[in-house]
């Protein structure tokens, strides 16, 4: 009996001791990884920031940490050491994970446009958990109110926000869904409103320099004006897709497909309608470029020093750009746009027929690219809207005059075809 009883003690006390101890390597294994999270971010070309860990005071079971973001100019370089913001981070250690809450910090050189704009307060916050594999970082953005000077004067509301980015080290991927609920603004005769904002997206690396992801978006609603023009919608969605695509030759081409919904879109100038839609949707895959094309394209870009192309950097990015876009091919399969007057419904294909060379000669003179364009579109059109929109009444009067008119029921038809500059619509060149 005294030979279990001590067996369970020191079992007790091994335990107990390697639960003390856990949290030592958790926060040991959070430092390595914060230091080499800044140097790896540091090291990505073109940056526009520059991270710096000023202070790391660590115990056995928290640590707190002080991270400063220095803002660089067009060269590239801190030209202005003092544009900065610091955040403090309080970190407690756990047996497998770590937590931690997040503030900026009010240092003097933000001191009096926070004590101004926002009463002291720094509307920002983070907070969070990071574990070997796994990382939780959770934003939130507090309400808030400014009243700009001026003559114009106004006030702006900034409603609440909040985001979660989750991110896996092994595999490599990410989730990221947030809400912000909005904002007023008010100037003068200007006045914009944004309702509640919704976004959710994931993602997953397949190269250094290319992401797979798909995303959603959604816009409650969207009302802009002043004396001359207002714009309002409702219901504004966005889902894109972004992948790569294998041939049956085991080639890789990259595939971005997109959807944009709404349920009306309405528009005036000077109190007189000049675009309402009712339900009305698009659809378009932008597909055609290699992966091994789009990644040069991309390395070349960042490699850029400065926001000014040199000419160096036009004779390395310009043969890339072109063999770039001499494959992109845009393909709108579907276009449903409805009016209280109509309906436009149909398809359109977009693609360009040139080589490298000819596409580097028609940067340099526009017009020429009008020869290397090539379109396919069918179209449908109410004749109830065209109507009542005159450029649709002066294409159907031309359409009619050169024998190319037709229609099917309540619609008319438009076959529209460009190559080598030369259109035809419903197989009559024009």
């Amino acid at each position: 009996m005294n030979k279990l009883i001590t067996g369970s003690v020191a079992g007790l006390a091994i335990a107990g001791g390697a639960a003390a101890y856990m949290p030592i390597k958790v926060g040991n294994t959070v430092q390595s990884q914060l230091q080499q999270a800044v140097q790896a971010t540091n090291a990505q070309p073109g940056n526009s920031f520059q991270i710096e860990i000023t202070d790391y005071q660590k115990s056995a079971y928290s640590s707190e940490v002080i991270t400063r973001i220095i803002l660089k100019d067009q060269t590239g370089a801190i030209s202005h050491p003092d544009d900065y913001i610091e955040l403090r981070h309080k970190i407690d250690h756990g047996i497998s994970s770590a937590t931690f809450k997040s503030n900026v910090v009010v240092t003097e050189n933000i001191k009096t446009i926070v004590d101004k704009d926002f009463n002291g307060i720094v509307p920002v916050r983070f907070d969070g958990e990071v574990s070997v594999d796994t990382a939780v970082v959770n934003s939130y953005l507090d309400a808030f109110t400014l009243k700009p000077e001026g003559p114009h004067g106004g006030e702006i509301k900034v409603k609440p926000a909040n985001m979660r980015l989750i991110y896996q080290i092994d595999p490599q991927q990410y989730q990221l869904q947030g809400t912000w609920n909005g904002a007023d603004l008010n100037a003068s005769s200007d006045h914009l409103s944004l309702g509640s904002l919704k976004i959710k997206a994931s993602g997953n690396p397949v190269s250094d320099y290319i992401w797979r992801y798909q995303s959603h978006i959604n816009l409650d609603r969207f009302d802009f004006g002043n004396n001359v023009i207002n714009l309002n919608s409702q219901q504004l969605q966005l889902s894109d897709n972004f992948d790569i695509e294998k041939s049956s030759e085991g080639a890789e081409s990259i595939s971005y497909n997109s959807t944009i919904t709404l349920n009306s879109l309405s528009a005036s100038q000077n109190q007189q309608s000049m675009l309402e839609l009712k339900a009305s949707e698009i659809s378009y895959v932008l597909s055609g470029p290699t992966v091994s094309a789009t990644e040069a394209l991309i390395e070349a870009s960042q490699q850029m020093q400065t926001d000014q192309m040199t000419q160096q950097d036009a004779q390395k990015v310009f043969p890339l750009f072109a063999d770039f876009i001499q494959m992109l091919n845009l393909d709108i399969h579907t276009l449903d746009l409805s009016t209280p007057d109509g309906n436009i419904n149909g398809n359109l294909n977009l693609s360009l027929d040139a080589n490298t060379q000819e596409l580097l000669q028609a940067f340099s003179f526009a017009p020429l690219l009008t020869q290397f364009v090539v379109v396919n579109s069918d179209l449908n059109i109410s004749k109830s809207l065209v109507e009542k929109i005159s450029p649709l009444q002066a294409l159907a009067a031309q359409l009619n005059q050169r024998g190319a008119y037709r229609e099917v029921g309540e619609d008319l038809v438009l076959k529209a075809r460009l190559k080598d500059g030369q259109l035809v619509l419903n197989d009559v060149s024009f």
